[in-house]
């Protein structure tokens, strides 16, 4: 250390001495809860993960269909490497915490960092349960419900944590980071071993098998009543061929569920004609849509792809008709 920062550190420390001993502890306390505060906003990204991860084991592992898995890995991509890089920055509410240790000592300065942390997450967590609540799917099944969990126990790590620290137990620190660790490598685990289940589709449920033969999707059957529809696609002797048609819908209502054609869609479509439409592609073997009624296209493209003017090379219509039970 230089002579300026010696100078510096000295004058620091006799200017926070200086101050009356209220308001040095209130400055501590202050600093500790906002170190408790970023620490949290930081980790939460991370908790949302897990949450996340949390129910995506249990639908598939209850035999769910989730349609497009690619894009479920994805978005845990796209919102993981995020919130590993968030943590970095926790070397900022150290600090912080550090600074308010020097006002009103490491041990107290902790047990405010971590009520903080501890009352972020429980909040979060009551919020979420209160959504959960309020969800029309059961409990278990509602992922709200699992985010909930994941910021209960975040809550609970959180005050354990700072129970350890606070009485610098350093075993007991090392088998809670241990104990964090096993279940982090036991979730991930068990999202590898589900990962690949089959769907279970219930009994007397609508099933579209859906295949390519000779240039062109055949559906068996064409028609379904308007409703939860599972789709399973076929490709006997050739694999990928769900890589190479495409479904086409009219775009998505708010319930995320693909809107039906207009009537002359078949002929606009056959002209290459895709104004005004949606289209999803790469298929995995099973999918589940809410469908109403209408129709929708199931699309292999000619050369050029879907390329204004440029005709594909099939076009099959899957037909919905409203449902006899009068469910939408």
């Amino acid at each position: 250390m230089g002579p300026q920062a010696v100078v510096r550190t000295i004058h620091h420390m006799t200017d926070d001495a200086r101050l009356p001993e209220p308001a040095r502890t209130s400055a501590g306390v202050i600093y500790s809860v906002f170190a408790g505060a970023i620490a949290a906003a930081l980790l939460s990204p991370a908790v949302l993960v897990i949450g996340t991860t949390m129910t995506v084991i249990v639908e598939v592992a209850r035999g769910e269909n989730i349609a497009w898995q690619s894009s479920v890995a994805m978005n845990l991509v796209f919102i993981g490497v995020p919130a590993l890089l968030l943590l970095v920055m926790l070397v900022i509410p150290a600090r912080v915490l550090g600074s308010a240790g020097e006002r009103i000592g490491h041990a107290r300065a902790t047990r405010w960092a971590g009520a903080a942390v501890t009352v972020w997450f429980a909040v979060i967590a009551a919020l979420w349960l209160l959504q959960a609540a309020g969800s029309s799917r059961p409990a278990f099944e509602a992922e709200e419900t699992w985010y909930a969990v994941a910021f209960a126990l975040a809550a609970a790590v959180a005050a354990i944590g700072t129970i350890v620290v606070e009485r610098r137990a350093m075993r007991a620190a090392l088998a809670l980071g241990a104990g964090i660790a096993v279940g982090l490598v036991a979730l991930a685990a068990a999202l590898v071993v589900v990962w690949g289940s089959p769907p279970r589709i219930p009994v007397g449920a609508q099933v579209v098998h859906v295949s390519v033969i000779e240039s062109a999707v055949r559906l068996n059957p064409a028609t379904v009543h308007a409703g939860e529809v599972h789709f399973v696609v076929e490709s006997p002797g050739e694999e990928g061929l769900s890589d190479i048609f495409a479904f086409i819908s009219s775009g998505y209502g708010d319930d995320d569920a693909p809107l039906p054609l207009g009537d002359d869609a078949a002929a606009r479509l056959a002209r290459g004609d895709y104004q005004g439409t949606a289209t999803e592609g790469g298929w995995p073997a099973y999918a589940e849509l809410t469908l109403r009624e209408g129709r929708y296209a199931f699309v292999i493209f000619g050369p050029g792809g879907d390329m204004p003017d440029r005709p594909p090379a099939s076009v099959t219509i899957l037909e919905v008709v409203p449902d006899p039970g009068g469910a939408a």
